[in-house]
């Protein structure tokens, strides 16, 4: 899953394609009559599935709050699992697009996944938003007219929390342990950049395979010395982690903060207090936030699911509702899918997250980024937000120009 694989399968599918760019550039063969069809890619089987069902329930929570109506046509999800698999993601764009007659697009949620469908997506023309998927490339080297990231870039957080973490916290050495894939190494890469720039250093960098059963050989090479260590991981990791970072008695010893995926409540639902409390993370949403739109949110979610919602949750719900205002304002018009695009990247929207618009540099937020902590709240594990960087440029504290030279080229050594 590396990414130059991954740029491969995406030129490849681009050639494999041409034949749907034709007629992508206005207008397609979509009617404005029948339902509203809304292909939704999303792992439904493999290790993210919880987190594409968490995808699944804020989508549904939004669509109880708002209504599934508009312009007089019923807005239909056609809900497709690629079990965050490159070859699998492509196959499910193809399906929808060409057979389903799908008018827009959601998904995928891997960062690995989206970059794959990438090229597909850019030669059908079709309107597509990826809420969950955060390739930093996907807004810089690969934006793409008709892809609105609505969630976040990788790095977004990460680039500011780096600055944060030595100038607020009063961190200057950390070691990095971080997932050895494209989404770990472009946050990693954002947190590192800015803390540097701010004049930190970075004692040690380690990588863990994305699939590594046992966190230990990593733990066990943090050196004692280190100020802080800084973790980006997300799903099963980030327990494997957190629970070998506990067993080496490094939890308490050496303070540990991380980017906002290792805490996200569909992590959070599977750790226990001794291992995560008191952990600082950085994200674009917190489940704790203390606002009446994601109090209202936080309330349906948990008593349409028994859960507080994850990040995945809430951007999927943040989406439907801003496709929701897009198609009535347009009174359920899809045929001119180019209107539908400027529509969809120029309507500001209030999320529970906080306001958000898109860039028209970048087609990815704007929007706030949230400094966490891990407490407990009446009982159970929450993130608590503890200071907000408000109205996050993509590129964080960074000149802007510096960050396109860098976005695209994050790797495992830099």
């Amino acid at each position: 899953m590396i990414i130059n694989r991954l740029r491969h399968i995406a030129c490849a599918a681009s050639c494999l394609l041409l034949a749907a760019a034709c007629g992508s550039s206005g207008g397609s063969s979509a009617q404005n009559s029948g339902p509203i069809k809304v292909g939704f890619i999303l792992p439904q089987t493999g290790n993210f599935a919880a987190n594409g069902q968490d995808e699944q329930n804020g989508w549904n929570v939004a669509m109880k709050e708002v209504g599934d109506t508009v312009g007089g046509r019923k807005i239909q999800t056609i809900f497709t699992d690629d079990a965050a698999d490159p070859n699998q993601g492509l196959s499910a764009a193809r399906q929808l697009v060409e057979t389903q007659k799908a008018d827009l697009l959601i998904g995928p949620l891997a960062a690995n996944v989206g970059l794959a469908v990438r090229s597909y997506v850019a030669s059908s023309g079709i309107p597509t938003l990826y809420i969950s998927a955060c390739s930093s490339e996907l807004a810089t080297s690969q934006k793409t007219t008709n892809l609105i990231l609505t969630g976040w870039t990788c790095d977004q957080p990460t680039l500011n929390f780096g600055k944060y973490v030595y100038e607020k916290l009063g961190y200057h050495h950390i070691t990095t342990v971080a997932m050895d894939y494209a989404f770990g190494w472009q946050g990693t890469g954002g947190f590192t950049s800015s803390f540097e720039a701010a004049g930190g250093k970075i004692d040690k960098q380690i990588w863990a395979p994305i699939n590594a059963p046992d966190y230990s050989p990593y733990v066990a090479e943090i050196p004692n010395n280190t100020d802080a260590v800084f973790n980006l991981s997300a799903g099963t990791a980030s327990v494997r982690f957190t629970s070998a970072y506990k067993q080496f008695g490094l939890k308490g010893k050496i303070p540990l903060i991380a980017g906002g995926t290792m805490t996200d409540w569909s992590v959070l639902r599977s750790e226990s207090p001794d291992t995560v409390l008191g952990v600082i993370t950085v994200l674009q949403y917190a489940d704790g936030i203390d606002s009446p739109a994601n109090n209202k949110f936080v309330e349906e979610y948990k008593a349409a699911t028994g859960n507080y919602p994850s990040y995945y949750a809430e951007s999927a719900y943040a989406s439907y509702k801003l496709i929701y205002a897009v198609m009535k304002k347009r009174n359920g018009a899809t045929s001119d899918r180019q209107a539908v695009i400027k529509d969809l990247k120029t309507t500001q929207f209030q999320a529970p997250r906080g306001p958000v618009s898109i860039s028209t540099d970048t087609n990815s937020p704007i929007q706030n980024i949230y400094i966490r902590r891990v407490a407990l709240v009446d009982g159970a594990l929450r993130n608590v937000v503890v200071d907000t960087i408000k109205a996050s440029q993509p590129w964080g504290p960074l000149p802007k120009d510096q960050w396109e030279k860098q976005a695209p080229k994050y790797s495992r050594s830099g």
